[in-house]
C-alpha cells in the first residue's frame, strides 16, 4: 500500500513539474513572438507538451510562421487549434486566419519559393454586342449581326526585384492577344509594364505606388498609349478585414484618325476609389465592396465626364476545392455637354450596371479551369450610346 501512495506521489509532481515547465516554455515563447522573434519563439513553442497549453501554443505557432511566410505550417498549426479548442475563442480565430491562408497561400507559396512567376491564360468568349454601341446602329456589310466568338490568349510575368524586410518592389509585364472571328480588323494586341513599390509603415498600415504603361495595337493600327500612376493607403484592423485608399491619374493617346473633333479622347483622368475587404468571420466568404469617383478631360467634348460608381463581389469555396463568384457594378457617367451625337446638342447621361457569376476550379496544383457570365446593360438618354451585352467566357489559367 505504502508503495501504491509513493507512485502515485511521484507521478503528481513529475505532472505538476510538467505543467510548470511547459507554462513557462509558453511564456518565454509568447514573449519572443511579441519581440518580433519568431524562430526562437516557434523552437520554445514545440517544447510545450502540456495538454492544456497545447491549443494556445499551436496558435502562437501558426502566427509565428505566417509572419516567417511559411503558410503551410502556419495552416498545419491553425488545423491543430481548431481540432483540439473547437468553439472556443481562440479556435474561431484559427478559423479565420485559416480561411484568409487558404485564399492566398498558394500564390505566396510561389512567391517564397522563387523571386519570379509566370502565367498563361487562354479563354474562349461569345459577346452578344461586340460593337458595343447602340441598339439601332447600322453595321458594316460584311458583319451579320452584332454578335461574336473571340478567341484570347495571355501571359504576365513578374520579378520582385527587391524584397527587404519592409519594402517589397516588383515589375510585372502583360501581353495578350485577342482575335476575333468576324471582325478579324479589330484584332487587338496589347503589351503592358508595370512597376508596383509596397512599403510596410507599420503592422496595420502599407503604402504601395504603381506606374504602369500600356500600349494597345487594333488590326495593324497602333490604337492607344496610356500611363497610369497610383497611390494606395492599406490599413488593416483586424486579420481578416482590411481598407484601402486609392488616388490614381491617368493620361490617355489614341492614334486613330478623327472625322469629328469631339471624337479626340486624348486626355487625362483623376480618380479616387475606398474599398473594403473582409472575410466574414466564421465562414470563407469573401467579400470585396466600395466607391470610385472620376474626372475625365478629354480634346474631344463627348468624353469629357464625371464617373461615379459602387461595387460588390463575393467569392465562396464549392465543392471539390473549387470557387464561386458573383458581383455587380453600378456607374453613372455625368458627360455634362453638348453631345455631337444628338440632333438637339442634348447633354449626354449614362448609367450602367454590370452583373457578374462566375467558378473556378483548381484541376491541379498549376492549372485553373474558369467560367463565367456578365450581363452589360448601359441606359443612355442619346439612343446611340444604349446597348446590352450578354458575355460568356470560358478558359484555362497555367500558373508556375
Amino acid at each position: 500500500m505504502c508503495k501504491k501512495y509513493l507512485l502515485f506521489l511521484l507521478v503528481f509532481l513529475l505532472s505538476f513539474s510538467g505543467t510548470a515547465l511547459s507554462d513557462e516554455l509558453m511564456k518565454k515563447g509568447i514573449a519572443l513572438y511579441k519581440e518580433k522573434d519568431y524562430k526562437s519563439a516557434i523552437k520554445y513553442l514545440k517544447k510545450v507538451k502540456d495538454v492544456n497549453n497545447l491549443p494556445q501554443s499551436q496558435y502562437y505557432i501558426g502566427l509565428c510562421q505566417t509572419q516567417l511566410k511559411k503558410y503551410n505550417e502556419a495552416a498545419k498549426a491553425f488545423k491543430e487549434v481548431i481540432r483540439s479548442a473547437p468553439g472556443q475563442d481562440m479556435g474561431k480565430k484559427s478559423g479565420q486566419i485559416l480561411s484568409w491562408l487558404k485564399r492566398n497561400m498558394h500564390l505566396s507559396e510561389r512567391k517564397e519559393k522563387k523571386p519570379w512567376y509566370l502565367k498563361l491564360n487562354w479563354g474562349l468568349g461569345w459577346d452578344s454586342n461586340l460593337l458595343s454601341v447602340g441598339k439601332d446602329v447600322t453595321l458594316p456589310s460584311d458583319v451579320s449581326s452584332k454578335s461574336d466568338l473571340r478567341n484570347a490568349f495571355s501571359i504576365s510575368a513578374g520579378v520582385r526585384a527587391y524584397d527587404g524586410e519592409k519594402a517589397k518592389v516588383w515589375l510585372d509585364y502583360l501581353g495578350s492577344l485577342t482575335l476575333e472571328n468576324d471582325l478579324t480588323n479589330y484584332d487587338t494586341n496589347i503589351n503592358a509594364l508595370a512597376l508596383k513599390w509596397l512599403y510596410t509603415l507599420t503592422e496595420k498600415i502599407t503604402a504601395s505606388i504603381l506606374g504602369s504603361y500600356k500600349y494597345t495595337v487594333v488590326g495593324s493600327d497602333t490604337y492607344s498609349q496610356i500611363a497610369n500612376l497610383s497611390s494606395a493607403i492599406s490599413y488593416k484592423q483586424r486579420s481578416w478585414s482590411k481598407t484601402n485608399f486609392v488616388y490614381s491619374y491617368q493620361n490617355s493617346n489614341y492614334f486613330y484618325d478623327f472625322t469629328n473633333p469631339a471624337f479626340d479622347r486624348d486626355g487625362h483622368t483623376n480618380g479616387l476609389a475606398l474599398t473594403q475587404e473582409i472575410i466574414v468571420p466564421d465562414t470563407e466568404l469573401s467579400v470585396r465592396g466600395g466607391v470610385e469617383q472620376s474626372w475625365t478631360s478629354a480634346k474631344g467634348d463627348d468624353y469629357d465626364y464625371r464617373s461615379f460608381g459602387i461595387s460588390l463581389h463575393l467569392w465562396h469555396p464549392f465543392f471539390f476545392e473549387s470557387k464561386i463568384n458573383g458581383g455587380f457594378k453600378y456607374l453613372f457617367n455625368d458627360y455634362a455637354n453638348l453631345n455631337s451625337q444628338s440632333t438637339t446638342s442634348q447633354e449626354r447621361y449614362d448609367k450602367q450596371l454590370r452583373l457578374s457569376v462566375g467558378f473556378s476550379k483548381e484541376l491541379t496544383p498549376f492549372i485553373t479551369g474558369f467560367v463565367s457570365y456578365t450581363l452589360i446593360d448601359n441606359d443612355s438618354n442619346i439612343g446611340t450610346f444604349e446597348y446590352t451585352r450578354d458575355v460568356y467566357v470560358f478558359g484555362f489559367s497555367y500558373n508556375f
